[in-house]
């Protein structure tokens, strides 16, 4: 049996998705690493960072992962951070804290997890569609772990509305 034209377009299409979801998500990996390092240092003594911390590792070795998979299917994932990306980044952060609140930057961070999630999602999906079992595995596994850890940075913003001074101060402070 051929496949038709049609098919094999949308299988060319879905494999475009896929490198760019990984790409996406090797991003959002690289900065779940630092953004929950940052915040995970800062309420050390104020919040349990365990579910952070664990982030933190996850997404290192979510991005070992991620590029053996890239590497297996000839893509080329979105570029190492070179010099100049960390430095305009850090500066970028840095300018971010002396504006925003700490309870916002908490929420930030959240934000871009819950993000992630949505793109390990996608991905799955994709992957899926395109029958790359080790890439739906691969984020079954990532879906599995961090959901709850997610979930267990979410329940810690009740700190936030017991301590509003801290809340309101900016997050750099």
């Amino acid at each position: 049996m051929t496949l038709s034209p049609l098919v094999h377009d949308d299988d060319d299409a879905r494999r475009r998705m896929l490198r760019r979801l990984m790409s996406e998500l090797a991003h959002s990996e690289r900065a779940a690493e630092v953004h929950c390092q940052r915040e995970a240092r800062r309420y050390a003594r104020d919040l349990s960072a365990t579910a952070l911390w664990t982030i933190c590792r996850q997404a290192r070795a979510s991005l070992a992962r991620l590029q053996e998979l890239a590497d297996a299917r000839t893509f080329r994932l979105v570029s190492r951070p070179t010099s100049l990306g960390v430095l305009l980044q850090a500066l970028r952060d840095a300018l971010a804290d002396r504006l925003r609140s700490a309870e916002r930057s908490w929420r930030s961070t959240l934000l871009g997890l819950r993000h992630g999630i949505d793109i390990v999602v996608s991905l799955r999906l994709v992957a899926d569609a395109l029958g790359d079992a080790d890439v739906v595995t691969f984020c079954d596994e990532l879906l599995r772990q961090r959901t709850p850890l997610v979930k267990e940075v979410e329940n810690t913003l009740w700190w936030f509305a017991e301590h509003p001074e801290r809340a309101l101060a900016t997050a750099g402070t």
